[in-house]
């Protein structure tokens, strides 16, 4: 068993080995060797109890060094200062948008917060006072859903009436 890990600590991403292994259930033997050292394997049977391996998963060693070459200070100054997305950022740095995500996760930076961005109906919404009335335009697709869930997120309820085309007079509840 000692001899597989030394195997598997070989392999590298998309290489295979032809492995002896006696085990009454060599499959499930292999792959918890395999998952104890952070690896994903294939296995394929070829004859008796000789199988082929192929290590087919990358390990985290990979996403580290991607995550090595994003500076922190610049990450957080696009990130949460210029406010660029996370696509944008991976092309600034040479890197996909998943490792751009593990690296703010990595460095501890904040996500944005969607109720701190200016919008439309943001401002409107906090000055109202319970009772208070206010005609807004909405030309969303499902515009009282929208408004509701915008209100939702501020911290507050809403009831809301249709005016006329994109019209809805809203009103502060709670």
């Amino acid at each position: 068993m000692e001899n597989h890990v030394d195997l598997f600590k070989k392999l590298k991403v998309g290489e295979a080995v032809v492995i002896e292994c006696q085990e009454r259930n060599p499959f499930s033997v292999l792959h918890q060797t395999a998952k104890r050292i952070g690896m994903k394997i294939s296995i394929r049977k070829l004859d008796g109890s000789r199988f082929r391996v192929k290590r087919i998963g990358k390990n985290e060693d990979w996403i580290f060094l991607r995550i090595a070459r994003i500076d922190k200070n610049q990450l957080e100054f696009l990130y949460a200062k210029e406010k660029i997305s996370q696509v944008k950022i991976g092309n600034v740095f040479g890197v996909h948008p998943t490792v751009v995500a593990k690296a703010l996760k990595f460095y501890k930076i904040p996500r944005r917060d969607p109720i701190k961005l200016p919008g439309k109906y943001v401002t409107p919404f906090r000055n109202l006072e319970v009772g208070e009335c206010r005609e807004v335009e909405c030309l969303a697709k499902y515009p009282t859903t929208n408004l509701h869930e915008i209100a939702r997120r501020i911290g507050i309820k809403i009831s809301v009436r249709r005016r006329g085309d994109g019209k809805f007079k809203v009103t502060r509840v709670k």
